[in-house]
């Protein structure tokens, strides 16, 4: 889906946005979807404030952990690619 937004990253250097899609996202513990912005100079999904505020997301850091609406869900260390 075609969109006017512009991203900018930590520098201000501007972000090339391909357009926007909306995707839904499970856990055993909720369904729900999300609207964001595509490019192809991020690899990874970032989750925005204002759908983090939505979901009621709160971090653990101690424990390792999300909250999402109330649901506790543990998060894993992603390897290193080895280059």
């Amino acid at each position: 889906m075609h969109t006017e937004c512009t991203l900018r990253a930590v520098n201000h250097s501007e972000i090339g946005v391909l357009g926007k899609a909306t995707i839904s996202v499970s856990t055993p513990y909720c369904q729900t979807t999300m609207t964001g912005l595509v490019t192809d100079n991020v690899a990874e999904v970032v989750l925005g404030i204002d759908w983090l505020t939505a979901n009621e997301v709160s971090w653990d850091f101690v424990e390792g952990g999300v909250n999402i609406l109330g649901r506790k869900h543990r998060l894993f260390a992603k390897p290193e690619s080895h280059k």
